[in-house]
């Protein structure tokens, strides 16, 4: 399976394609959503922007580590300009593979925020596997970053 998981690639954020299938799900700046909704391949219920923390990127980056590392079966990758940093996860029973990419921008000096794309592999769709772990991320990430503003829907 190992030799059928392709490897995650950095990619500009602004240029980023959607697939055409229901197997992912991305958060993504405000300012940068516009370029997403015009692709004919947008599925509203498949992306949501992205919060902004009362933190500095040296504060966030860890705690989403932290987070996504301490999930079972996951792996990851440095992506190649220091920015992104991608892992893989696997799946309990048959161990298909699913990318997560994160990059986290400064909005400021105290306050950050991030790109997270969570899709699968192979498959079609993902039965909401990758919404339920993006959302499940920030709510820990909502607990540990005092006076976030970001609240789940």
């Amino acid at each position: 399976m190992q030799k059928l998981t392709p490897a995650p690639q950095d990619f500009d954020w602004q240029h980023l394609t959607l697939p055409s299938s229901p197997n992912y799900f991305l958060l993504i700046p405000s300012t940068t959503i516009n370029l997403i909704k015009g692709q004919l391949s947008y599925i509203p219920s498949r992306i949501q922007v992205s919060p902004q923390f009362n933190c500095s990127i040296d504060e966030l980056q860890p705690l989403c580590l932290k987070h996504i590392t301490n999930q079972a079966r996951t792996t990851i990758y440095p992506g190649d300009n220091n920015a992104q940093t991608h892992y893989i996860q696997r799946s309990l029973l048959f161990r298909f593979p699913d990318i997560i990419s994160i990059e986290i921008q400064a909005v400021n000096r105290d306050t950050a925020t991030l790109f997270l794309y969570s899709r699968s592999v192979y498959g079609y769709s993902d039965f909401g596997v990758n919404k339920r772990r993006v959302k499940n991320l920030m709510k820990e990430l909502n607990k540990e970053v005092i006076n976030s503003p970001y609240a789940l829907t």
